[in-house]
């Protein structure tokens, strides 16, 4: 029997997501019960990692939910999970997807160029945006983090996750449009 990513992807991403819900969900509570918030300069570590590698691993997913947690006016955490996992498995879902039937799926386009053209500049915009997030991430560690050396690790999570991600997306886009461009070309 033959794997299909469009079911195993979103179960197994969907499962780990959930378990970083939860323990965000419960570190929220430690928290609350010991009277500190995180303004009034509670230990960063280890608390905030649940929801560091859960926003590293789905960074497309809570990108798309972000207008659906505006127009439901989530304003906690808390309550944006239910709408963050379920974009988190249609993200992984879609994902599965594209690996199942391929990137494109061999269709015929009108105007291979101009859908070549607009993948390969997003996929640019993308690679810029994650240049300028390093960049930026590298000033301010520059800045600030050389006196919080604990602080180091949470800034790489945040960083790399979504750097990679665009990277990641950047490559795909091109290879589309690498796609596209040998279509026309035939």
């Amino acid at each position: 029997m033959r794997k299909r990513f469009h079911v195993v992807l979103p179960t197994v991403v969907g499962s780990i997501s959930t378990a970083l819900m939860l323990w965000d969900a419960h570190n929220e509570r430690v928290i609350e019960s010991m009277g500190m918030a995180w303004d009034t300069g509670a230990p960063i570590w280890p608390y905030q990692i649940s929801s560091l590698l859960l926003m590293a691993l789905n960074a497309p997913a809570n990108i798309l939910a972000t207008p659906l947690y505006f127009l439901l006016r989530l304003s906690t955490m808390e309550s944006r999970y239910p709408v963050l996992l379920a974009a988190i498995l249609v993200w992984w879902w879609w994902i599965g997807r594209r690996i199942d039937f391929g990137i494109l799926e061999r269709r015929y386009y009108h105007r291979p160029r101009l859908l070549a053209f607009l993948c390969g500049t997003f996929a640019a915009l993308l690679i810029g945006l994650s240049v300028y997030g390093v960049i930026d991430e590298f000033h301010w560690w520059r800045t600030y983090g050389s006196k919080l050396p604990s602080v180091s690790l949470l800034l790489l999570i945040r960083t790399i996750g979504p750097v990679l991600w665009a990277l990641l997306l950047a490559s795909g886009l091109l290879l589309a449009a690498a796609q596209l461009i040998q279509q026309r070309s035939k």
